[in-house]
């Protein structure tokens, strides 16, 4: 049986030392998947990386950069201004052995965000979880 692009993404980031979890789940009373905030399938931690949030996709490659761009252009914005990373990855089929792309998503993909902005939301400290209390 072939792996699904969401199980090659998993191996692969799982061979590189990632812990990773998928993060979609299948609504059964709507008959769909649904991604984590509309627009993830797996998280990834790595000392080395930080938090990635990853979306997969298979050739339908410009549908899926369309809608981290567009469609939910605004929860990749918190995502990254939180401190996340954001990964598209795509696969493939090139000479018969199927291969990933992939795209990076930074602030520089979303020209709202000037450096002022970013540098007014990187000087305010992390805030205690005191409401926790």
């Amino acid at each position: 049986m072939a792996q699904s692009y969401l199980e090659r993404t998993l191996k692969e980031f799982k061979s590189r030392g990632f812990l990773v979890n998928k993060v979609e789940r299948y609504n059964a009373f709507a008959g769909v998947r649904q991604d984590l905030f509309g627009v993830f399938d797996l998280l990834a931690v790595h000392p080395g990386y930080g938090l990635i949030a990853v979306q997969v996709c298979g050739a339908d490659w410009g549908s899926h950069l369309k809608k981290m761009t567009e469609d939910r252009r605004e929860v990749l914005i918190l995502w990254l201004l939180s401190g996340g990373r954001v990964l598209l990855v795509g696969w493939r089929e090139i000479k018969g052995a199927m291969t990933p792309r992939w795209k990076e998503f930074t602030a520089r993909d979303f020209p709202e965000l000037t450096e002022a902005v970013q540098r007014t939301l990187t000087a305010v400290p992390a805030q205690p979880f005191e409401w926790l209390k």
